[in-house]
C-alpha cells in the first residue's frame, strides 16, 4: 500500500499598501499576501494602530489605515501556520503628508469692464506637484493649470470663481472668491433751465469694451438724441422732463441712468424796463422831457394871451406891442374869420400874417 505525503513549503508573507503616500486623514489598505505553509494559526502586525490608524478588517487578513499624524511609517506582519512554521515581512514605507488646503484671491473684488484682473490660487499641505483648475470665470477668462490666471473680463455681472487644487495623492481642495464686473457712467447735467437757455449733458463712461454708443430719450422739446457723450441743445417748451441715458459697448453690455430736468418759462422783462436798453431809455426820457417842456410853453402862452385880452390894451412885456381889444371877444379869444364870399378867387386872398416867436411864448 502506497501513501502519498504532501509537504507544503514554508510560509512566506508580504504586506502591500495600496498607496505609497497619503494625505493625513485619507484612508488606504494594506493587503496581506500569504504563500506556502499550512494554514494560518496566528497573524499579528507590528507598527499598526496608534497614529497609523491601521486596523485588521474583520474576516480578512488586510489592514485598513487612516493615519492621524504627519510623517512616514511601515507595518510588519507575522504569520504562524498550523505546524508552527513562521514568516514575517515589513511593508514599504508610507508617507503621510499634511492635509491639503487652498486659498484664492483676486487683485480687485470689483473691476470696471475693460480693466484686467488676476486670480491667485495658493496651496499648502498635500504632496506636490499640484494641479490647478478654475470654474465660474467671467467671459474673457479661461482656466489654466497654473496658480495664477490673468484676463480681461468682457461681460458685466457678479461671479463666484472656484479654484481647485489637486495634489500628487489625488486629494483636492476647493476655494472660491467673488468678483463684480461693472459697466457704469456718470452724468453731469443742470437740474433746471429756462426756455431758450442752452443746456449740456455730459456722460463720462467708466469702462466698457471697445467702441461705446450713446442714446438719449425723454429730452425736452427742442432737443434730440445723438450718439455723443456731450449733448448740447436748447429747450423750447417748459416742463419737468425725465431724461434716460443709455450707453452700450461693443460686445453688448449696457448701462442706463436717468436724470431730471425742470425747464421753466422764459423770464419776463424786468418790471418797468419794457425790454428797453439803457440807451433806448435815455432817448425815450429825453423825448418825454422835451414834450413836457413844449406843452408847458404852449399853456403859458395861451394863459398870457388870455390875460392880455382881458386887460385891454396893456403892452406885452415881451413884444412891446399893444393888443387891440377889437381883435378879441369878451372871453379873450379871436373871433372867427368871416366866410369868403362865394365865387371869390383864391388869388385875392391876403397872405397869412407872420407870427412872431413872442406870440407863442
Amino acid at each position: 500500500m502506497n501513501t502519498t505525503l504532501l509537504v507544503n513549503p514554508d510560509p512566506t508573507v508580504a504586506l502591500v499598501p495600496t498607496r505609497d503616500s497619503v494625505d493625513i486623514g485619507e484612508t488606504f489598505l494594506m493587503h496581506t499576501q500569504l504563500t506556502g505553509g499550512s494554514g494560518v494559526s496566528q497573524l499579528s502586525f507590528v507598527g499598526a494602530g496608534g497614529t497609523t490608524g491601521c486596523n485588521l478588517l474583520v474576516g480578512t487578513m488586510d489592514l485598513e489605515c487612516l493615519p492621524t499624524a504627519v510623517g512616514s511609517f511601515s507595518v510588519t506582519v507575522h504569520v504562524t501556520d498550523i505546524f508552527g512554521r513562521t514568516a514575517s515581512n515589513t511593508s514599504h514605507t508610507v508617507v503621510v503628508a499634511p492635509a491639503l488646503s487652498a486659498g484664492i484671491s483676486v487683485t480687485s473684488s470689483t473691476v470696471i469692464l475693460g480693466e484686467p484682473v488676476e486670480f491667485i490660487l495658493n496651496a499648502t499641505g498635500g504632496l506636490e506637484p499640484y494641479t490647478y483648475s478654475y470654474a465660474g470665470l467671467p467671459p474673457g477668462c479661461e482656466s489654466v493649470n497654473n496658480h495664477t490666471v490673468g484676463c480681461l473680463p468682457t461681460q458685466v455681472g457678479s461671479y463666484t470663481v472656484v479654484g481647485n487644487v489637486t495634489d500628487l495623492n489625488g486629494m483636492s481642495a476647493l476655494t472660491n472668491v467673488s468678483l463684480k464686473v461693472l459697466f457704469d457712467f456718470t452724468v453731469s447735467s443742470p437740474p433746471t433751465a429756462q426756455v431758450g437757455q442752452q443746456i449740456q449733458l455730459i456722460v463720462k463712461a467708466e469702462g466698457g469694451y471697445g467702441t461705446l454708443t450713446y442714446a438719449y430719450s425723454g429730452l425736452p422739446f427742442g432737443c434730440s438724441s445723438a450718439d455723443t457723450p456731450a449733448l448740447n441743445c436748447t429747450p423750447t417748451v417748459a416742463g419737468l422732463y425725465i431724461i434716460t441715458i443709455s450707453v452700450h459697448d461693443q460686445v453688448g453690455n449696457r448701462a442706463t441712468h436717468q436724470v431730471s430736468l425742470y425747464v421753466s418759462p422764459a423770464s419776463p422783462s424786468p418790471s418797468g424796463t419794457l425790454g428797453l436798453t439803457t440807451t433806448q431809455w435815455e432817448v425815450l426820457i429825453a423825448c418825454i422831457v422835451a414834450g413836457i417842456v413844449i406843452i408847458l410853453l404852449v399853456v403859458a402862452n395861451r394863459t398870457r394871451r388870455a390875460r392880455s385880452g382881458l386887460l385891454g390894451g396893456r403892452t406885452s412885456p415881451r413884444s412891446g406891442r399893444t393888443p387891440h381889444m377889437s381883435s378879441y371877444d369878451e372871453y379873450g379869444k379871436k373871433p372867427a374869420a368871416p366866410a369868403r364870399p362865394a365865387g371869390a378867387a383864391k388869388g385875392g386872398e391876403k397872405p397869412a400874417p407872420e407870427i412872431a416867436l413872442d406870440d407863442l411864448l
